[in-house]
């Protein structure tokens, strides 16, 4: 073998060596980017809405403003998050081990009609799980009535006064001011409920 001909071959290597580190890099590029997901953020409520991740050796915060939409590409994998949403902190945890979007809807309502959810997509009322409520003050006395369960609400009312909030479904243990002392017990909030709280006899 001449000289020439050995040229020929080293030049012939070092090429194809170029060409498998040309192949190899988009590969290398794909591999990294799956690392992330994407995570789709939509705000359809008239109030701020946020989110807050942990875990993963990662911490996200991502706030949303009325009407908004952002996407986000975090690590992919499984967190504990801290939802807020119409004035209410929920601790659950989120699978991002693939795509999702997660809409936050108008308070007390949810973002999807049905039994089953689309592909994908994350219900933010099903998380809050908000009803609207009626509080009657059924006394000709002020009251002050705090609710503790899902969620802890301060209420206050003038006499024979009824309000209608939206709060979290669930269970309370309540704490009723009035009346000229002080009374507990227990109240579950759902849709179109009505509370009556009267001077006990």
């Amino acid at each position: 073998m001449n000289k020439l001909q050995l040229n020929k071959i080293v030049s012939f290597l070092i090429l194809i060596s170029l060409l498998l580190a040309a192949f190899a890099l988009p590969q290398q590029v794909a591999v990294a980017k799956s690392d992330l997901v994407r995570f789709t953020f939509v705000n359809k409520s008239d109030h701020l809405a946020s989110l807050r991740l942990y875990g993963n050796d990662q911490f996200y915060y991502f706030l949303l403003r009325p009407g908004e939409t952002k996407v986000y590409t975090p690590v992919r994998g499984e967190y504990k998050m801290t939802f807020f949403s119409c004035g209410q902190y929920i601790n659950k945890e989120l699978d991002l081990t693939k795509q999702y979007t997660l809409v936050v809807p108008s308070c007390g309502t949810y973002a999807f009609t049905g039994k089953k959810l689309p592909p994908g997509k994350i219900d933010g009322g099903e998380i809050i799980k908000l009803v609207r409520v009626t509080i009657e003050n059924d006394t000709d006395k002020y009251m002050k009535l705090i609710l503790t369960g899902p969620a802890t609400y301060v209420f206050t009312f003038g006499k024979d006064e009824a309000k209608v909030y939206t709060i979290s479904k669930g269970e309370y243990d309540y704490t009723m001011y009035g009346c000229g002392s002080t009374y507990t017990g227990t109240v579950t909030a759902h849709a179109h409920k009505t509370m009556r709280f009267r001077c006990p006899q």
